[in-house]
């Protein structure tokens, strides 16, 4: 048994959202199994990470078993609690896409694009 095991809500702090694996998310079926795995992934009982997303217990279980949802701030709040972004790769997957951050330079390189884009859109009108 590791100490993660023995004290998993002490060891359990969402710093930052991680990317899961590829296969985990591959492996995700439906939105309840995703929301579940990121529970799991989370390192907290479903019962302390309900609390931190301030919804009953019962209301985090029925949306991981597949028999109610959780609002879109709500499953904001659990990204961000459970440090896994795992929801929003899945979602992306199954709309045809990928989920990923972006690098301080791809997000400077967006900026100065979106910014020569409006010029060009100013000096054209």
């Amino acid at each position: 048994m590791t100490t993660k095991d023995l004290y998993p809500i002490q060891l359990a702090q969402a710093d930052k959202v991680e990317l899961a694996q590829d296969l985990i998310v591959r492996q995700c079926k439906s939105g309840s199994i995703a929301l579940d795995t990121t529970c799991i992934l989370s390192g907290y009982s479903k019962e302390t990470l309900a609390d931190k997303i301030s919804k009953p217990r019962e209301v985090l279980s029925r949306a991981c078993n597949g028999r109610g949802g959780l609002d879109i701030d709500v499953l904001i709040n659990l990204i961000r609690e459970s440090g896994s972004a795992l929801i929003l790769q899945y979602m992306a997957q199954k709309l045809g896409g990928e989920f990923r951050f972006l690098s301080q330079d791809e997000i400077e390189i967006k900026q100065t694009e979106d910014h020569l884009a409006m010029l060009k859109a100013k000096r054209a009108a």
